[in-house]
């Protein structure tokens, strides 16, 4: 109905024009023929303006005048704002007056069932579309009607936490993890990546409240499964368990937790240190021990430090892949610049004075990042610019915060990056009842990696 003005003034200019020319002294019906042998030339019918609507006069699409009106075009603004408000409604206002328009006009694209529309209500230029919104995220839409400019438009849909109070970070984003698999792993870690874009507010830095936004200290996500590939330097070196290999499901572990459980035990821990920015993070460290391995092969020694120790080549390199395949995507890690000192000297007989910066997506904790002081580690961690793992200082002060099990539900002792300050041939680690301690490099212990999230 829209289009139907233009084509009645299109034929009232042609009547108006024949009109002018009869009316011309000798000019009349010469005019008025060459008008008609012109029409007939070209198969145009004038008394139809600008032809059907799409083919026009004398071009395609919407044409333009004397060939179809050009398309009518329009903005779209959804409402809601992101992880505070739901977006409840798709607000359109297009470049001309409409006179009808229908729900079934409109295509709303993007992840399917997170968006259903509603109704439609308005009139000329403004419009308006309910939304029901079950998943927030990218989403389009576009126009399947005649004459309003084609194509899809792109749009964010907006939706508040669904339990904001929860533990399980899979259930402040709603995600049903019942039937729990990596692909589900993945979406808990993109909606948590997203959700630390839009820079949520911290507060109660220090103190058992802090939080990151909705985030807290403790929250959890849940891997299904972790498989590690075994590290070997020499096929002699022990049994495939003892080398790292993990063939793991996610179970419980009585009232000690979950073996593959991944806890928050920091909040923006390396934010401005060491060179690092202030991008909001979050640092996850397993909640028990899936796996254990050797700092180094024998002859026991720290020379080189946590920088050049097979345990770092081990995590970087067959765990990390096994963490990614589990379902937390690379691409939501973040390696932030950490302090780590350098080990004794070659030859063992004499300490360096040095810290290395190491940037690792999957690391081992310092004894300071984990205690919080120097028991076996040395002096050059203790920085200003050292992070700190706060779950285990005001979220659960004390050892038994740092107490964790293994596969068979023991307690078991596991390694810190930190080179053993007294002596060339040990690392610290973990003591079965949460206490600082360390052990030779050559020995097997639990790995209880963290890594960090932005």
């Amino acid at each position: 109905m829209y289009r139907a003005k233009r084509k009645n003034l299109n034929r009232l200019g042609i009547l108006m024009l024949l009109a002018a020319a009869i009316a011309l002294p000798g000019c009349g019906n010469p005019l008025i023929k060459g008008i008609i042998d012109k029409d007939a030339e070209s198969g145009t019918d004038n008394s139809g303006g600008g032809g059907d609507e799409g083919t026009g006069g004398g071009g395609t699409g919407g044409g333009t005048e004397g060939g179809g009106a050009p398309d009518i075009t329009y903005t779209v603004t959804p409402d809601g704002a992101a992880y505070t408000a739901t977006t409840t409604k798709i607000d359109f206002v297009f470049s001309e007056a409409l006179s009808e328009l229908a729900a079934g006009d409109i295509t709303i694209g993007g992840t399917p069932g997170a968006a259903t529309p509603g109704s439609l209500s308005g009139s000329g230029t403004n419009w308006s579309l309910t939304l029901t919104v079950s998943k927030a995220g990218a989403a389009t839409v576009a126009f399947n009607k005649a004459g309003i400019e084609s194509g899809a438009k792109n749009i964010t849909l907006h939706k508040t936490l669904d339990n904001p109070s929860a533990t399980s970070i899979a259930a402040k984003f709603g995600i049903n993890v019942t039937a729990n698999s990596a692909a589900k792993v993945t979406e808990v870690f993109t909606a948590l990546h997203a959700y630390l874009a839009t820079n949520p507010v911290e507060t109660g830095a220090s103190t058992t409240a802090h939080k990151l936004g909705a985030i807290a200290l403790g929250d959890y996500i849940d891997l299904a499964g972790l498989t590690v590939a075994q590290y070997y330097t020499n096929p002699s070196a022990g049994s495939a368990a003892d080398n790292g290999e993990i063939n793991a499901t996610n179970v419980e572990l009585t009232d000690h937790g979950w073996l593959l459980r991944l806890i928050v035990v920091g909040i923006n821990a390396y934010s401005g240190k060491n060179g690092n920015g202030t991008d909001p993070h979050l640092v996850f460290q397993f909640q028990n021990v899936p796996g254990k391995h050797r700092m180094n092969p024998a002859p026991d020694t720290n020379v080189g430090g946590y920088a050049a120790s097979e345990m770092r080549t081990y995590l970087t390199g067959n765990f990390l892949t096994g963490l990614t395949a589990a379902g937390v995507p690379a691409s939501v890690l973040w390696a932030p610049k950490r302090m780590v000192w350098n080990g004794f000297l070659p030859g063992g007989s004499s300490p360096s004075t040095t810290a290395d910066t190491i940037e690792d997506a999957l690391f081992l904790p310092t004894e300071w990042e984990m205690v919080g002081s120097k028991t076996y580690s040395h002096a050059t961690e203790m920085s200003a610019n050292q992070g700190r793992l706060e779950y285990y200082e005001v979220g659960n002060p004390g050892n038994t915060s740092r107490i964790k099990y293994n596969s068979g539900n023991f307690v078991t002792t596991y390694w810190e990056a930190s080179p053993f300050s007294a002596s060339a041939d040990g690392f610290a680690y973990v003591n079965a009842n949460g206490s600082a301690h360390g052990n030779a490099a050559s020995s097997v212990g639990g790995c209880a990696p963290a890594f960090c999230v932005k």
